[in-house]
């Protein structure tokens, strides 16, 4: 968990980069699309892991890209949303991201 403080630098980094556009994967894709691509991890692009080997895979993948993008052992802050399904079968809430940062169904 982050402290008050990493969560505030967090915050107004990311603010100075992004403006108040949400850490979402397609609202960075249509706000900043020169700097948008798509990594396929595994065989035949597929986006999921199945089962126990294809995570695998894909953990390996993501480490070895990981160490050639930031450098091995950089640190990284990985940011993931939290949701919940409201029922709808395909519709999610987005409940949070930190304290600093909500948004709700209806905005995204």
């Amino acid at each position: 968990m982050m402290e008050s403080s990493e969560i505030e630098a967090f915050s107004a980094w990311w603010a100075e980069r992004f403006g108040e556009v949400l850490p979402l994967g397609y609202k960075l894709r249509s706000a900043f699309p020169d700097r948008w691509f798509r990594i396929h991890s595994l065989p035949e692009s597929k986006r999921y892991a199945n089962d126990d080997r294809e995570y695998d895979i894909l953990i390996e993948r993501q480490r070895v890209l990981a160490d050639e993008v930031l450098g091995p052992r950089a640190p990284c802050l990985l940011v993931t949303p939290h949701y919940h399904e409201l029922g709808l079968g395909t519709k999610h809430e987005l409940l949070e991201f930190f304290d600093w940062l909500s948004a709700r169904p209806d905005g995204l």
